[in-house]
């Protein structure tokens, strides 16, 4: 476990009373944050016992009255099932034991992340678009020569008009999908001339994205309970934040 004092220091608080669940980063800890991704700082290695080991540790934040549940059921996500060795096995284990200490059931959903747009294939039941994951088929790519760059740039920009409708249009073969959400991107300061960045992520358009989300949600599952992520409160590296900034303040 690494980065995880937050989230311990949070479930040993009744006092906070917000919402959450987990969502697992199953990959290796690497210096991404100035973009030398190469650079292993610790590895995800996936070792005989750590599948009934992962999911005890998860069981005290399960039985915290704050954690989200889906139809009863405790909802947990993985980033990457397509790093698991055997996903379907890994799951399996995951509801026996949960069964075995008095949770029957699991909500076991995947990010749609890194070109896996599949998650049945891995046994979840669902899957949480993540975007700006999977952007194929992006139309309205900008040309880099009619923006004035100070340096080099061999990144990707577009408008946030044609990423909130190539996401919206989307269409999935097993298609129970909980929508996803950016409010904005520009990720430069992560990994600099490589970056992607999103023109025109207003509040605005922010809120017509989230909106359109949630009625399509609505109409695809109607009276169901559902849910609809945004991506990020704080991904200030990665331009993508929900808290009030200078430009925008509270909007």
């Amino acid at each position: 476990r690494i980065l995880n004092a937050p989230l311990d220091d949070m479930l040993a608080d009744p006092d906070s009373d917000m919402p959450f669940c987990l969502c697992w980063a199953n990959e290796n800890w690497t210096r991404r944050w100035d973009a030398v991704d190469h650079e292993l700082l610790i590895a995800q290695k996936y070792l005989p016992d750590d599948d009934l080991n992962f999911i005890k540790s998860l069981v005290p934040f399960f039985n915290d009255p704050r954690y989200i549940k889906v139809d009863g059921a405790p909802i947990l996500i993985v980033y990457r099932p397509q790093h698991l060795p055997d996903s379907k096995k890994s799951i399996a284990i995951w509801r026996e034991y949960c069964t075995s200490i008095g949770i029957p059931k699991l909500h076991l959903v995947c990010a749609l992340t890194h070109g896996n747009i599949d998650y049945d294939q891995y046994g979840f039941e669902g899957g949480v678009e993540f975007p700006p994951h999977n952007l194929s088929g992006i139309h309205g790519v900008i040309d880099l020569k009619s923006i004035p760059f100070k340096d080099n740039f061999s990144g990707v920009v577009c408008e946030y008009k044609e990423v909130a409708e190539l996401y919206l249009n989307r269409s999935y073969k097993a298609n129970n999908v909980y929508r996803g959400v950016y409010p904005s991107w520009d990720n430069t300061a992560r990994v600099g001339s490589r970056a992607f960045i999103t023109l025109n992520g207003t509040p605005e358009n922010y809120q017509r994205w989230l909106n359109q989300a949630i009625v399509k949600t609505q109409e695809d599952f109607p009276q169901k309970e559902r849910l609809v992520f945004i991506n990020a409160w704080n991904e200030w590296a990665e331009g993508c934040h929900l808290e009030p900034d200078r430009k925008y303040g509270n909007a």
